[in-house]
């Protein structure tokens, strides 16, 4: 009786610590992945407003001003 008691123990206690274990885990990779999603996409956004920026100002550099262009190049992707 006694070694089927200390074997449910130790199996509940393996079941444990392979819950405890996976869950680490599967929360360190999960966090790992969003903080590179998360980064990627802001240096996307960075990426994308730097450009939108540049060509903002070749127009707005150029004599004399093109109204039209700099209209477009706002409502463009807005």
């Amino acid at each position: 009786m006694t070694s089927n008691r200390s074997r449910w123990a130790m199996s509940t206690w393996l079941t444990a610590y392979y819950t405890v274990s996976i869950f680490v885990l599967l929360s360190a990779s999960s966090g790992f992945l969003y903080w590179g999603l998360r980064a990627n996409l802001e240096q996307g956004n960075r990426d994308f407003l730097n450009q939108k920026m540049q060509v903002l100002i070749r127009i707005l550099e150029a004599k004399p001003l093109n109204r039209a262009g700099v209209e477009q190049e706002v409502r463009e992707e807005a």
